[in-house]
């Protein structure tokens, strides 16, 4: 074997009723929730080293980021090491078995960055402590410096880009922070949450 399962990442639960579920998993197991996903009905919630990801079975989540299933469950991950992607495709091609690309997405201990824009070294960093396998330090990157700016910008996803722009303009990267409709420019009480945030993790 090319690796060893170190144990389930995440599951995600399609669910009927999703504040119900919330209220189960939360106040009687004390997950948390870490992350949603508004347009998919998704709630993401903490459950030790793991996820427990909700999603609301009565919306069809966009393309790519579920597999729509119709049954309780939509879909679990488990969690490999070491992870060697070519090893791992000569592997499963040897026993016949399909695949796609790998991807990078959001799980108990990894996530896509849209951050990476205004956090760039941080984010090349993360990927240098990925790559050198040095998982403890990839996760005190991503805990300590880029996950509270992905909580804030994400808390509200109509007014991401508004976050996003707001970022980019304290740095000077561009004249104006000013966001066109559709999209929802930010409120005083956003604006102050989003910028004790950057200045928590060196963007202001």
């Amino acid at each position: 074997m090319t690796f060893q399962v170190k144990g389930i990442d995440h599951v995600v639960l399609r669910v009927a009723d999703l504040p119900r579920a919330m209220k189960f998993y939360g106040d009687v197991l004390g997950c948390f929730e870490e992350r949603r996903v508004e347009s998919a009905g998704l709630v993401m919630l903490r459950a030790g080293g793991t996820m427990i990801d909700l999603q609301d079975a009565t919306k069809t989540p966009p393309n790519g980021l579920l597999h729509g299933s119709s049954g309780n469950m939509d879909h679990f991950c488990v969690r490999i090491d070491p992870f060697d992607e070519a090893a791992i495709f000569r592997h499963l091609d040897g026993l016949g078995v399909a695949h796609d690309k790998v991807e990078m997405r959001y799980g108990a201990d990894g996530f896509t960055l849209g951050v990476g824009n205004l956090q760039p070294a941080e984010t090349t960093r993360l990927y240098d402590r990925c790559r050198a396998g040095d998982w403890d330090g990839a996760r005190e990157i991503f805990y300590g410096t880029l996950l509270p700016l992905i909580n804030v910008t994400l808390a509200s996803l109509p007014q991401f880009i508004a976050c996003f722009k707001m970022v980019l303009y304290w740095k000077g990267l561009i004249a104006s922070p000013t966001v066109r409709r559709p999209l929802v420019p930010l409120d005083d009480v956003r604006t102050a949450e989003l910028e004790a945030v950057a200045r928590r993790v060196g963007l202001r």
